[in-house]
C-alpha cells in the first residue's frame, strides 16, 4: 500500500425501507449492497473510495422508524474500507495521456488494471509546464513518470481526485 492509500474504520447509519429489508433472508448482504453502492468509486470527505474494498464489521440491531408515512428499518453500522487520498508532498507513479501546451495531463497507476486509463483512473494529475523540470518535447504519451502532488481538489461524489504536481 501507498502512502496516499489507507484503509479506514468508520461508523455510519443507515435506512433501508421495511419492504425491501422484509423481502430478503441475507440482512448483512443487503446492508453491504447499500452502502457499497452509496460510497464506493467516489470521492467523499475522507478521499475516493476504492471498489470492492468496503467489508461489514459489525451492525446494531434495526430499529424503525417513520418518516412521512413510510418505515424504515435504521441501523448503525462499523465498517472497513479503502481509500485513496493523496497528500501535498506524497510521490505516485503515472502514466502520460497526454501532452499539452499547458503541461502534461496523466493518471496514477493502481492495481486495478480496469482503472488504468484517463477515464476510470481515480487521481488525474495535471503538471503545468513551468513544474515539468526540462522540456516538455522529452516526454512522450504513455511514458511512466514520477510525480510529486502539490495540491488537490476533491469534489464530493466526483469519480476523480485531481491533482496539481511537478515531476521528480
Amino acid at each position: 500500500m501507498n502512502t496516499y492509500e489507507k484503509e479506514e474504520l468508520k461508523t455510519t447509519t443507515i435506512h433501508i425501507p421495511s419492504r425491501e429489508v422484509f423481502k430478503t433472508t441475507n440482512i448483512d448482504g443487503l446492508i453491504k449492497y447499500k452502502l457499497k453502492e452509496r460510497i464506493e468509486e467516489v470521492c467523499g470527505k475522507y478521499g475516493y473510495v476504492s471498489k470492492d474494498s468496503v467489508s461489514l464489521i459489525k451492525r446494531s440491531v434495526g430499529s424503525i422508524i417513520t418518516h412521512n408515512g413510510e418505515s424504515n428499518i435504521s441501523y448503525d453500522l462499523t465498517y472497513k474500507m479503502k481509500i485513496i487520498s493523496p497528500c501535498a508532498g506524497d510521490t505516485c507513479d503515472c502514466i502520460i495521456d497526454s501532452i499539452t501546451k499547458m503541461g502534461i495531463i496523466s493518471f496514477m497507476i493502481t492495481s486495478d488494471d480496469t482503472q488504468n486509463n484517463v477515464k476510470d483512473s481515480p487521481v488525474l494529475v495535471i503538471v503545468p509546464q513551468m513544474y515539468v523540470g526540462g522540456e516538455i518535447s522529452d516526454y512522450s504519451e504513455k511514458q511512466k513518470i514520477s510525480v510529486e502532488v502539490m495540491e488537490k481538489r476533491t469534489k464530493y461524489r466526483a469519480k476523480q481526485i485531481q491533482v496539481v504536481g511537478k515531476i521528480v
